[in-house]
């Protein structure tokens, strides 16, 4: 089996530099899968490295460097008859989210399609620190491609062999002194194999996009970055997908019966030059206590906002009044601030749809997503010209690479905007 690794770098790379302090990427991909990938079944591999960063630096260049390098390999492997290919994505956890979300609308078809899997992973830990998670999480991200003969993942004769058949815990019982380093690297490596196992798995195929830290499985579609500091930072509303227990990879469920509809094929075909002048111009704003109207010069800037609102989407009537006015020439979508759910609710609060969308907000297209996850929904979207209706009245310029405009009402001004 041939598994294709993209690196654009994160936390799994860094550890401390003793002259300066800071944390630097001083980590390859090499040092963390050396010496157990053929007990995975892993026969060949490449690297593609997409320039090393944090999360923080992440573009929407970088999120289709990393679907072109897919896409080519897949092309390849096909052409040789390779059999399914498997991909794993090593990236800073940061705006890890992001990144999957992305990728699985450009490509999570594609992916479907070809029975080929793309598992992304990182690390909320940095190498040099006790307990580090990331060769946990990248040899499970590899293992996941493994499951599937019998329902599960079982790690390589070589690796048992060595635990004395027993398997894999066996191997690290005598070294379990809490502070032992030595431990820690040793749990770390058992925790990058697994990562293997899931990109490795044939169920994995039909998942299109998936994400593996920390023992879960996600689906692309669902998973956040839940918390900013612990192990079990990223969480996904229905649970997790699948889960690798007892060095094996397990799946729970299938994919989401609308997962095909929700993949717009008309976003495949899009190019980093096609969305680069949105990245900057999609702006999230957050409501709340005394809502009031946005400065109308921000406005002005944008080729796009998502609200990020209370509740159902419920928004001020000032805020409502002011934001109708400028629907005709500006997308402007409301979601949900909190982190699961609907951006309305017509079971309940009857009416609550078309009360917004009947003044030109968008909704229905943009339901069931956080305001991240709207936002990047809503720049491809506006790409690929999916609302032709606003023409170029409030049409992009300038260059990407920001992470969007980001404000909240009450302050006097906005972050990424003007004062």
């Amino acid at each position: 089996m041939h598994i294709t690794f993209i690196v654009t770098g994160g936390t799994i790379f860094q550890k401390k530099d003793p002259g300066t302090g800071s944390m630097v990427i001083a980590v390859s991909l090499d040092d963390l899968v050396c010496g157990w990938l053929a007990d995975l079944g892993v026969t060949s591999s490449t690297c593609v490295d997409l320039k090393a960063r944090s999360g923080a630096e992440l573009t929407y260049d970088t999120i289709f460097a990393a679907r072109d390098a897919v896409l080519a390999h897949l092309k390849d492997a096909k052409q040789r008859s390779a059999g399914s290919a498997a991909f794993v994505l090593v990236t800073g956890t940061d705006t890890l989210e992001e990144f999957a979300f992305c990728l699985d609308l450009l490509m999570g078809a594609a992916l479907v399609a070809e029975s080929a899997s793309l598992v992304v992973t990182g690390a909320m830990k940095p190498y040099d620190i006790e307990g580090y998670d990331g060769r946990c999480n990248l040899q499970q991200a590899v293992q996941v491609k493994n499951a599937g003969r019998g329902g599960t993942a079982r790690p390589g004769r070589a690796l048992r062999a060595r635990a004395g058949g027993t398997g894999l815990l066996h191997e690290f019982t005598p070294l379990s002194a809490v502070h032992c380093p030595l431990f820690a690297v040793r749990c770390s490596l058992f925790a990058v194999r697994l990562l293997v196992q899931v990109a490795a798995s044939p169920h994995a195929a039909q998942f299109g996009v998936l994400v593996t830290l920390n023992d879960d499985i996600h689906l692309a579609r669902y998973v956040r970055k839940a918390d900013s500091q612990l192990m079990g930072a990223f969480q996904s509303h229905p649970g997790p997908v699948g889960q690798v227990r007892e060095g094996r990879v397990r799946f729970y469920y299938g994919p989401p019966p609308d997962a095909a509809a929700w993949r717009d094929p008309r976003l495949a075909a899009l190019d980093a030059a096609a969305v680069r002048p949105y990245g900057s111009r999609v702006g999230i704003w957050l409501t709340g206590v005394s809502s009031g109207p946005l400065p109308e010069p921000l406005l002005t800037q944008l080729a796009g906002l998502v609200l990020a609102a209370p509740g159902t989407g419920s928004l001020s009537a000032s805020l409502t009044d002011q934001l109708a006015a400028w629907t005709a020439r500006l997308p402007i979508v409301i979601a949900t601030r909190c982190g699961v759910g609907c951006n309305f609710d017509d079971h309940y609060y009857r009416g609550s749809r078309t009360k917004y969308e009947s003044r030109g907000f968008l909704l229905a297209e943009f339901s069931h997503l956080d305001a991240v996850q709207a936002r990047n929904l809503l720049v491809l979207r506006l790409a690929a010209g999916v609302y032709p209706q606003y023409g170029g009245l409030a049409g992009p310029a300038g260059g990407e690479g920001e992470a969007g405009v980001v404000g909240r009402e009450g302050e006097g001004g906005v972050r990424g905007g003007p004062p």
